[in-house]
């Protein structure tokens, strides 16, 4: 494998029943390390898309900050709801792209000591439970007792932390029993939610929220917190008030307190500390 100098380009890291599912991937900017430090990058869409280059976009000035700084990044498609995939299949396909960073790690040149994962939406939620959880609940693809791979810094942009409403207040503006194969079963909801899996052992993690979010509740990142801050784990929550899913402003009257740029600029500072 031949790494472009700075240019982007697509890897595919898993076929399965005749679907084909890539990662961009952008080398650093700035040879800063030997093997460069990892910025997993997972787009949100409710589950039912997952569409790379938008969170690329989305995500823009950090990509390119953090690049700077010497970082790679790799940008994941994977299946969806959309193909009647569920959700722990989902989760699945996230870990085996990270088991194939891991396989490739020496030609790709990233140090899989030193990853961060971010997302958006449904796309933090996966980029949590790669963060949190254990990957052989999730595919035999790759044995993540045997990968090296170590998530050191997770950056969550709105993200949804608990598939279940049993236990904690609804966080989540829509219905999502299409997730699952038995949409009643409580351990199946568990199984998929990144609150689960909090520990003393979970790595440096810090959430945006906006206040006005229709589709995840601020809440959602507000119960993540405690548990975290319960367990001793260092994190930050950032709520931008008025702000919208996307942080955007929702009425003329309105400012978000906390703009997007502002949220990309401290998510860069957070992992550069923490990684």
């Amino acid at each position: 494998m031949v790494i472009s100098k700075n240019e982007a380009f697509d890897l595919v890291y898993k076929n399965i029943n005749d679907k084909v599912l890539e990662l961009t991937f952008l080398p650093p900017l700035n040879k800063i390390y030997e093997k460069s430090p990892a910025y997993f990058l997972i787009p949100g869409g409710g589950w039912h898309t997952a569409k790379r280059e938008s969170m690329i976009d989305f995500s823009k000035l950090s990509v390119d900050m953090l690049r700077e700084k010497g970082f790679a990044v790799a940008a994941i498609d994977y299946r969806t709801a959309n193909e009647q995939i569920k959700i722990c299949d989902i989760i699945g396909d996230c870990f085996d792209a990270m088991g194939y960073l891991a396989e490739h790690s020496e030609s790709l040149e990233i140090d899989v000591q030193k990853i961060a994962v971010s997302g958006h939406s449904a796309g933090a939620h996966l980029a949590l439970m790669l963060a949190y959880a254990d990957g052989n609940r999730f595919t035999k693809q790759y044995d993540f007792n045997k990968i090296s791979a170590k998530i050191k810094v997770a950056a969550l942009l709105s993200p949804a932390t608990v598939l279940y409403e049993e236990e904690y207040a609804k966080t989540i503006g829509f219905g999502i029993s299409y997730l699952f194969k038995n949409p009643d079963d409580l351990d199946e909801r568990k199984k998929a939610s990144p609150i689960e899996y909090v520990s003393d052992l979970s790595p440096s993690t810090i959430s945006f929220a906006g206040t006005s979010d229709p589709l995840i509740y601020p809440k959602s990142s507000e119960i993540l917190y405690d548990k975290l801050k319960l367990y001793k784990v260092n994190c930050k929550m950032v709520l931008s008030e008025n702000a919208g899913h996307s942080f955007e402003k929702l009425s003329e009257d309105n400012e978000p307190s906390v703009s997007f740029e502002q949220i990309q600029k401290m998510l860069v500072e957070f992992v550069v500390e923490n990684i």
